[in-house]
């Protein structure tokens, strides 16, 4: 990997306006598709009870536009972190 190139993002999308959809996607789905824009290869996205069913709805042409590996996960980023 080249220095400065970036290989992982994480998106803290746990409140529920990381859910509010703008012009066909939601404003976590813009921030996955600008790190696979850029050619970053996986995005950890955090969600809660509150915004995963949004968070998690995602536009069918995501996949075939971008190679980035999508996980999202429930809980606190905290105790990923330690």
């Amino acid at each position: 990997m080249s220095p400065g190139v970036v290989s992982q993002v994480w998106i803290d999308a746990r409140r529920p306006a990381s859910g509010w959809s703008l012009w066909g996607m939601s404003l976590a789905e813009r921030q996955v598709r600008e790190a696979g824009r850029r050619g970053v290869g996986r995005a950890q996205v955090w969600v809660s009870e509150t915004s995963a069913p949004s968070v998690r709805r995602l536009r069918s042409d995501l996949q075939r536009l971008y190679d980035t590996e999508i996980e999202f996960s429930t809980g606190s980023t905290v105790g990923a972190l330690a």
